[in-house]
């Protein structure tokens, strides 16, 4: 919920947000898409990995779980007001590579989350990104382990 607050925040004093090393969790899901310019360093990794709409949480909101349901709301009012699909956020969960979720699950090692090329952040309806510094590969580097490139899905 403070994220959320956070994004507000930043939405509503119209600032940039740019990222040099690392955004994950509520700063993907809700500081850097607040942002009116949203500029990523080209060695930067901007990661999810969930959100409210996840299959776990979704079975607390449809249960009737009081914190759950409220937080589905506020991250839906939020995401409604700077029209990003909420999917962002979850749509890479079942993608994760088969490998990658045994190693999980023997912890082995662990999945930390998930990125989107630019274009495809953009079919989400996150646009206004930037690249600073180069060109920007994200997980696709592999300097960041446990994370992996997803792709767009409409659910």
């Amino acid at each position: 919920m403070a994220g959320i607050e956070l994004g507000n925040w930043v939405l509503e004093n119209n600032l940039d947000v740019e990222i040099v090393n690392t955004c994950a969790s509520s700063c993907a899901n809700h500081v850097f898409p607040a942002g009116k310019r949203k500029i990523l360093n080209s060695d930067a990794v901007l990661l999810w990995h969930g959100s409210s709409f996840q299959p776990d949480i979704d079975a607390l909101v449809q249960s009737g779980d009081q914190f759950a349901q409220e937080w589905r709301e506020t991250e839906t009012t939020f995401w409604k007001r700077i029209g990003l699909s909420p999917n962002i956020a979850t749509c890479g969960l079942s993608q994760a590579p088969a490998f990658g979720r045994l190693l999980h699950l023997l912890r082995i090692t662990s999945l930390k989350g998930f990125d989107y090329s630019i274009k495809d952040m953009h079919r989400f309806g996150l646009t206004g990104v930037d690249v600073s510094g180069g060109q920007w590969s994200g997980t696709t580097s592999g300097k960041f382990r446990g994370a992996f490139r997803a792709k767009f899905c409409k659910k």
